[in-house]
Parts: structure tokens; sequence; C-alpha cells
């Protein structure tokens, strides 16, 4: 198992985004405190790594990235 730094933080338009290791995602669905985090690469180069979290607390991920970390 490896650990990843998890960071919320805000985009430069001011949206919230999660930041997993070297990765960035942005905030894809929400249902109540439940929100879907998908890839920022996610329509640029059809990543389909995501997290979900609830309360801030991720409680599912899917962390294989199609691309490289971004520079």
């Amino acid at each position: 198992m490896m650990l990843l730094s998890v960071r919320f933080g805000l985009s430069n338009r001011g949206h919230l985004v999660v930041h997993v290791g070297d990765h960035k995602f942005i905030k894809h669905e929400c249902y109540r405190k439940k929100v879907r985090w998908t890839c920022s690469k996610r329509i640029q180069l059809g990543c389909r790594a995501s997290i979900t979290t609830h309360d801030s607390m991720i409680v599912r991920s899917f962390l294989e990235h199609n691309h490289g970390t971004p520079k």
C-alpha cells in the first residue's frame, strides 16, 4: 500500500480541487455529502482516474492514470 499526499485547495478560478500526489482532481458530481472527483485530464486525455469523498474523507479511489505526472 502506497501513501500519497492529499491536499484540498482552490483552482485559479476559485473552484475546489483535490491534489493526490502530483495529480489534480476536479469535482465531477455531488450527491448529499458524497463527491466524485475526476482527473483534471479526463476530457483532454480520456483519463479514468477518480476518487470519491464523503465529508472530505476519501472512501473510494481508482488512481490508475493513462498519462504521466504534470510538469
